[in-house]
């Protein structure tokens, strides 16, 4: 995307979000004016008005059913900036009765497309293949007194809706986000980038950090990915001091495959920090430079921290990560991979389980590099990349890590009890 082309898309948003007493259709018409924005908010095909709805007598029309690069489909339904969303009560909270309409209006759009018939009907009109659980991102309202957190908690796990709420700040940050990213070198960071194919076990019931992966071997300076009931993060801690970004995501029940990518980028001008759940950017975020030495973080645990005292309880398929920042087109190849290879296990329709690795209390993998690792003199040729730090199949049954080392028969299996104390000498 070019720079120019970024910045006139946020100047114009920002002049409609601010300008006063302006209808709902001026922002439906901005939209279908402006296509790039849903490139930028991780969509690749949009269809304006794709059909009509008809809820208690009356004709509703989704403003866009747009697509995600794992090939889901969204309704895409837009509201105005200046909506309230939810009283400021901190005992009794609720929504506003124009919110509660928004709310029923996207339910009834669900439940649409739940209905064969109805799949059917956009398969012939459109020669699109929609899921039968859509789910709806509706966007209205500013971040001003607007807690998130209950209002994503409120919705998806009080109501059990399938609606994420993006406000207009949300999308200006967004197209931010893009500008820093093409104007900062951010293809020539150090740092790591991966995916892992993972299942939380049912249910979460803790609010406490799971770690998917811990980068490093001190864990005064580290990398850490992973989620909770609430979100998923990542959390660069150097000195001891954490920063941490973080992002409500909906966990649905039944031990179902989320494929997550992370990217972190390091340097003295900038750190990037991008992650995204089963294809739909949920973090993407620039800021100032955080100094930490990237050789250390290749060193990896996955499955707890990088001391190994943290469990877990969750499920691992498929880890791939690499000593380097994927561009765009590798990031692209990366996910279709898993896409592909796991397509099956990754629809909603699936019935038969995947084969994974249990990670249940204190178990844990490690790389040979790792400081309680006894073997550190694997080396070999890379199954899918020289820049590969490691790849763990579970269904194989291989664990390659440590600058592209060959399978191994069966995966470094740490219980911390037998490992020896640690120390930073």
């Amino acid at each position: 995307m070019l720079i120019k082309s970024l910045k006139e898309l946020h100047e114009s948003l920002l002049a409609l979000v601010e300008a006063p007493n302006q209808k709902e259709e001026h922002y439906q018409k901005w939209f279908e004016n402006n296509r790039m924005i849903f490139s930028v908010l991780g969509f690749s095909e949009e269809i304006p008005h794709p059909c009509s709805i008809n809820i208690e007598g009356e004709e509703y029309i989704p403003d866009f059913l747009a697509r995600d690069c794992s090939g889901s489909w969204f309704v895409f339904e837009l509201k105005r900036p200046d909506i309230k969303v939810h009283t400021q009560k901190n005992r009794r909270r609720t929504f506003y009765r124009d919110f509660e309409s928004y709310i029923s209006q996207c339910n009834e759009y669900s439940l649409f497309f739940e209905e064969t018939d109805n799949r059917n009907f956009m398969k012939t009109k459109y020669g699109i293949t929609v899921q039968r659980q859509v789910h709806s991102i509706l966007v209205a309202s500013r971040d001003d007194s607007l807690d998130k957190h209950w209002v994503h908690d409120e919705i998806v796990r009080n109501r059990n809706s399938r609606i994420t709420l993006l406000t207009f700040d949300d999308i200006l940050s967004s197209i931010e986000n893009q500008i820093r990213l093409q104007e900062s070198p951010l293809l020539h960071l150090q740092g790591v980038s991966g995916a892992v194919l993972f299942s939380h076990c049912d249910p979460i019931t803790t609010p406490q950090d799971q770690y998917l992966l811990d980068f490093g071997s001190d864990p005064m300076n580290k990398v850490s990915v992973g989620f909770n009931a609430n979100s998923v993060f990542v959390d660069i801690t150097i000195k001891g001091k954490c920063v941490s970004t973080r992002r409500p995501f909906l966990f649905v029940l039944g031990n179902k495959p989320n494929l997550l990518y992370f990217r972190v980028g390091l340097s003295d001008s900038c750190t990037h920090i991008s992650l995204s759940m089963n294809g739909t950017e949920s973090i993407d975020r620039v800021f100032d430079p955080m100094h930490i030495k990237t050789e250390s973080i290749h060193n990896i645990v996955c499955g707890s921290d990088v001391m190994m005292k943290t469990p877990a309880s969750s499920i691992m398929y498929e880890v791939i990560v690499y000593a380097c920042i994927l561009d765009h087109k590798e990031k692209e190849q990366l996910l279709s991979y898993f896409n592909q290879r796991y397509q099956y296990y990754l629809s909603p329709l699936a019935i038969h389980p995947l084969p994974g690795i249990l990670f249940d209390g204190l178990k844990s993998l490690y790389t040979p590099g790792h400081p309680f690792s006894t073997d550190k003199k694997i080396s070999g040729k890379s199954i899918l990349s020289n820049k590969m730090l490691g790849w763990y199949d579970a269904a194989g049954g291989n664990l390659t890590l440590s600058d592209g080392s060959t399978p191994l028969p069966a995966p470094y299996l740490a219980q911390p009890k037998a490992m020896p104390p640690y120390s930073s000498n």
